[in-house]
């Protein structure tokens, strides 16, 4: 809106369609980064800055309670440093260990909270 009234023009928009925030559940966060300190150390969880860019994941946080997390894919030794939506983009396929061990561990944790 401030380009177009510095440029004297008009603005109309309307948004058809769009994606909710990725807001992660507070709890989900805890139990990710308590089974990841105890299987791979502590001190090793990246946090990111806040992005404006849209995830489809964030649909799934609207239906019930989650989080999302990224798990370090990269590694410039075998060319794994490409963007997500670049045709060069591959992924560092040793890492997809880390996070099957933390997906399995958290979610035995939450099916025993639930069975107390």
């Amino acid at each position: 809106a401030g380009v177009c009234r510095a440029r004297g023009a008009r603005l109309e928009m309307n948004i058809l369609a769009g994606y909710p925030p990725m807001d992660n559940h507070s709890q989900a966060n805890e139990i990710l980064a308590a089974n990841y300190a105890r299987l791979f150390g502590r001190g090793r969880i990246a946090t990111t800055e806040l992005v404006l860019g849209g995830e489809d994941f964030a649909w799934y946080l609207k239906k019930t309670k989650g989080a999302m997390f990224r798990l370090g894919i990269k590694n410039k030794k075998i060319k794994a440093d490409k963007p997500w939506h670049s045709p060069q983009f591959i992924a560092d396929e040793a890492a997809l260990h880390y996070g099957t061990a933390l997906l399995t561990a958290s979610v035995l944790d939450c099916l025993s909270e639930k069975s107390k």
